[in-house]
Order: structure tokens, then sequence, then C-alpha cells
């Protein structure tokens, strides 16, 4: 049984977003995705498979930081006067805690005999009152959960509403790992994170793709296009600590005076999630700038 977990993006619009859910080979679920009015839900909250004779259910959850990590407006009418589309956000997390129990349930009342959350809430501090672990310590009923967002690598066991324990995963970011959840016959659960350097093995026909890729695009890649006689950062120069989406930083600062030189505007802003990398000391190439 082989699944993806699809990150709830709305970064174009929300009809690009349907229009990529309608074209998908595989069903998009969240518990916690509405039309405000009504608190409709907009997806199916969960997906039931077959397999050995077991079902699996996956239920769906997405992070109401969606709104304020993506474009608020896309979530808003016409008028961005109000808003179309929740998350059954509220200052406590019960919206969210409610939606996923009620998911829950409604799998169990189905036949499930394994519920397993994939969501994208993570870990991060700032992301309370609803990372997954404070989801999985307000719900019951859950065999799993298996997260995103936070970029954190998790293996671990997080006891639920009633005190039983629920496998929690995730597996970094950028293939750092790839996550595997075994379920044998008996009913024994384990839950794998792969290193994918260590065990996935190069396939010829990929790598010759890839590198046919490469050479097309390395010439315009590697093209130098400007010179910095200074470090170009996102860090804070006396600590080292990122700080780009919380304090000013020179490449935030240059970033925002191209924008505002390319349009002859007054005043120009840039996001701190646009800002990246670092830059150093030197010529700088196209692919710097990307």
């Amino acid at each position: 049984l082989e699944f993806r977990r699809v990150l709830f993006r709305s970064d174009y619009g929300m009809d690009q977003m349907f229009a990529l859910v309608k074209q998908a080979n595989f069903p998009y679920v969240s518990a916690n995705f509405t039309k405000v009015e009504g608190n409709t839900p907009v997806l199916e909250a969960y997906k039931i498979f077959e397999a050995n004779g077991k079902k699996i259910a996956f239920v769906g959850l997405s992070t109401p930081e969606s709104i304020t990590k993506s474009t608020p407006t896309y979530f808003m009418n016409e008028d961005n006067t109000a808003y179309v589309y929740g998350f059954c956000q509220d200052a406590t997390g019960e919206g969210v805690y409610a939606a996923a129990q009620a998911a829950i349930d409604a799998a169990k009342a189905e036949g499930a005999d394994y519920v397993i959350i994939v969501g994208h809430m993570g870990i991060d501090e700032q992301s309370s009152p609803w990372m997954s672990t404070e989801v999985i310590a307000n719900t019951t009923g859950l065999t799993a959960f298996i997260d995103g967002h936070s970029h954190t690598v998790i293996n671990q066991m997080v006891e639920d509403k009633d005190g039983n324990l629920v496998f929690h995963g995730q597996t970094g970011t950028k293939l750092a790992n790839i996550g595997v959840l075994k379920i044998d016959e008996e009913g024994n659960i384990e839950l794998e994170l792969m290193s994918a350097d260590e065990k996935v093995a190069d396939d010829p026909e990929t790598d010759e793709y890839i590198a046919g890729i490469e050479a097309e695009f390395n010439e315009l890649l590697n093209s130098v296009v400007a010179h910095t006689d200074h470090d170009l950062t996102v860090n804070d120069p006396t600590t080292g600590a990122r700080a780009v989406r919380s304090a000013e930083t020179n490449l935030g600062d240059l970033c925002a005076d191209a924008y505002r030189s390319m349009f002859d505007a007054d005043i120009a802003f840039v996001n701190g999630g646009g800002v990246r990398a670092n830059i150093p000391t030197g010529d700088i190439t196209f692919q710097q700038i990307i």
C-alpha cells in the first residue's frame, strides 16, 4: 500500500489548487479544510484502503498556518473583505482536534482497523495549538500520525487522550529519509526512517536523464550576473543565527532595493521566506540568484 503526503498548497490561488485536485490520480483528503459559511468540508476527511483483508483509513489534516504561510487573500472573497475558506482554527486548537476526532470516529464506524493521520502540522512551538503532538494528545483512536511542516526527523511514540501510544513520524526535509510504516499480518506495527543516501541505489537511467537536463542549463546557471564585495546573508551578523524572517539582513535589504529600483517605486517590501540562501563575497552566478 503506497500513499503520498501532499502539502496543502494554494500559492497560485484556489482555482489552480482545485484544478490540481481534479487532475490528481490519488485522493486529496483533509478533515479540517472547510468553507467558513456553514463550516462545510471542502474535501473528503479520510479515505479507506484495503490490504490483506484489513481496512486502513488515512485521515487528512492541514495546518491552519496555511492561511498566513501562503497568501491570506487566496482564502478570501473577491473583495478581500471576508474569509471563504478556513481550517477549523481557533485560539485553543479545539476546532482542529474536534475535526480530527470526528474523522477518526467516522472511519472507525466504517470498519477501519487502523486509522492514520497524514498531516502537515509539525512540532514547531510557533505552530501551537495545532502541533501534531497536540492533536495526538487531544484525540483517541489513532494508530499513527505521519507528519510534516516542521522539517524535523521524528520517530517516536506519543500518548493520546486515553493514554494509548500512537506512532509519530516525520522524515525531515529534502529527502533526508524515506519513511516506512509497516503493519504485518499479526497487526504488529513498526515505523522506520531509512536514510535515502544509504539505502536507495542510484538508477543509471534516471542519472542520465538528470545529467542531460543539467548540461542543457549549466551554461546559463553558471553565468556571472553580478559581483559583491561583501558576504550577503540571511543570518544575524553577530550570532550567525537565521534572522531573515524576523530581522533586517543585508541580503533582504538588497532584494527589496532591487524591487524598488526595477519598478521605480518609493518603497518596496520582500517577504523573508522568499530570501533563502547566503551569497558569499565574489562573483554572483544566475544559479545563486535562484
